[in-house]
């Protein structure tokens, strides 16, 4: 006859390891969420800092602006990593077909991008970009290496 084994879950000791600041569960996503964050910063073109004037982002990188979130809802911990540059969406997923063109939405008007060394540069219509999903990358390279 088979032995059978039944494994009763403290409740209470599982929620200490989860639970926020000093849970083991807790302190491992925030190192997972920290070293996606590392990595990712290394996919992204630190050049570029993005439109400015109304809704744009201007002065800061994208790659600085990427910060980690906990987000404890009825379903668990999670942790939320957010680009919080306005433009982030358009590098991760692309802004377009390849090779079409963005123009200004104002008839006659011009593009306008910061360079890192506080200058301007003016387009009157640029290429769409092709994505780079450097967040999706970084969490698919640190889960992979088990580096955490």
């Amino acid at each position: 006859m088979a032995e059978q084994v039944k494994l009763i879950v403290d409740g209470a000791a599982l929620e200490a390891l989860r639970a926020p600041p000093n849970g083991m569960i807790f302190n491992y996503m925030i190192r997972t969420a920290d070293k996606i964050i590392e990595v990712a910063k290394t996919k992204i073109n630190r050049r570029f800092v993005g439109p400015t004037g109304p809704g744009g982002a201007g002065g800061g990188s994208l790659a600085d602006s990427m910060v980690k979130r906990p987000v404890l809802t009825g379903a668990g911990l999670s942790i939320t990593i957010v680009a919080m540059k306005p433009y982030s969406f358009w590098v991760h997923q692309g802004n377009g077909p390849p090779g079409a063109k963005i123009y200004p939405t104002k008839p006659g008007g011009v593009l306008a991008f910061a360079e890192p060394g506080g200058g301007m540069i003016f387009r009157r219509w640029v290429h769409t970009s092709k994505p780079n999903p450097y967040l999706r990358t970084a969490m698919e390279e640190v889960i992979a290496s088990g580096d955490v």
